[in-house]
């Protein structure tokens, strides 16, 4: 059985060349090659807020590291160094580790609730910005059918990354819950209902997005 990765690559040097490029490796199928430069303004968008929130997501810890950016880094080394070396080369996970790390840190804090509230904060506002491209692009019309498939696929796999979030920081109110007033326990439920409800609002936005490509919604490609 043929192995084969796709992922879309797009970086300053693609970008000033007028995209992204979608690269198939080892396999006989055929790839669709996404044109950044025929992307509408809330497609480029909703690529640049699920790279925010990925990225952001990644680097604190949010999450387990294994959204886009990951995948395509993953690729990258099987490229140039095939599947056992990469395999040797992957970084074990700790989630519990940086959990515990958090929780740590928090806690020995003279206002243990205030990283975790700025936290929720900020990725709920990540969260909204992939909501509002999402949203942009649900109401529209004649786009190219491929396009709006990766448009999904964004939104996919920036849902998992929230959902891992929400999950590590739901771990994070339980266990800093002792040292928090009742005030600030209510706070923390409250940004995380929120962070919820966006992830719903998130989750129906693709199977819209997903609803309307099945059904012809989007005139082109």
């Amino acid at each position: 059985m043929v192995r084969t990765i796709t992922f879309a690559v797009c970086v300053g040097a693609l970008a000033a060349l007028g995209g992204c490029t979608t690269v198939n490796f080892g396999g006989q199928g055929r790839a669709t090659a996404i044109d950044e430069a025929s992307l509408t303004q809330p497609q480029r968008d909703l690529r640049a807020a699920v790279g925010a929130l990925e990225s952001r997501a990644d680097d604190q810890g949010w999450s387990s590291g294994d959204g886009m950016a990951a995948a395509a880094a993953r690729a990258i080394d099987v490229l140039l160094h095939g599947w056992k070396k990469a395999d040797e080369n992957a970084s074990p996970e700790e989630p519990k580790d940086r959990l515990q790390d958090y929780v740590r840190q928090a806690a020995a804090s003279d206002t243990p609730d205030a990283a975790l509230l700025g936290d929720l904060a900020e990725i709920e506002s990540l969260v909204q910005d992939v909501n509002g491209a999402a949203n942009q692009i649900a109401v529209m019309s004649n786009l190219d059918r491929a396009a709006v498939a990766d448009d999904i696929r964004h939104v996919e796999s920036a849902m998992a990354t929230a959902r891992r979030a929400e999950s590590f920081f739901l771990d994070v109110t339980s266990q800093l819950a002792p040292r928090l007033s009742d005030d600030q326990r209510k706070s923390a439920r409250a940004r995380l209902a929120t962070l919820n409800t966006e992830i719903a609002r998130m989750s129906d936005l693709a199977d819209a997005l997903n609803a309307a490509r099945a059904a012809g919604g989007f005139e082109v490609g």
